[in-house]
């Protein structure tokens, strides 16, 4: 019987093992997916902005977006296993504040954005004018589609109300 349970204990701490390896993956992948589109949009299409058709606001949030967004990759990508290799070899959390400044800071940049589109006068550089309102809307939009999947989701389904099909006062024969 012992040997039966602890067969089952390493299964189980195995699997276990493999849901937190899957766990970091996916959230690297997600944080890649997340920052890597705009970090290569933004240096692309930043290149082709000339200094003297864009001037002021949007031109230094171009300057600053394009490391921004290498230093949200890299987060993404490096940070983010390291923090979960700490976890595993000093069984401690990861201080929570590294979470938070990294939420602040996109914040932040996602402020920036809103300000650069505010003063979308100063550049006459379409493409990028494109770009920023993509930034500040993606945000905003994917909220949105998320708000309602999560109410699609929860009426009626797995995790929602369920009506009574049967009565519960019916005798039972």
């Amino acid at each position: 019987m012992i040997e039966i349970n602890l067969l089952i204990f390493n299964k189980h701490s195995e699997y276990s093992f493999q849901m937190k390896v899957l766990s970091v993956f996916a959230e690297v992948f997600l944080g890649a997916l997340f920052s890597l589109p705009w970090l290569i949009a933004y240096f692309v299409i930043f290149d082709d902005v000339d200094a003297t058709q864009c001037t002021g606001i949007p031109y230094q949030f171009g300057e600053f977006a394009r490391y921004a967004y290498l230093a949200a990759a890299i987060v993404s990508c490096v940070i983010i296993p390291i923090m979960h290799l700490w976890h595993a070899i000093e069984k401690t959390q990861w201080p929570h504040w590294i979470r938070k400044a990294e939420h602040a800071f996109l914040f932040g940049v996602w402020l920036y954005a809103v300000i650069a589109l505010a003063h979308r006068g100063d550049c006459q550089a379409t493409s990028y004018i494109r770009l920023i309102w993509a930034t500040v809307l993606f945000p905003i939009v994917a909220g949105l589609l998320v708000c309602c999947c999560l109410g699609i989701f929860t009426k009626g389904g797995a995790s929602g109300y369920r009506e009574i099909k049967q009565d519960p006062f019916e005798e039972k024969i």
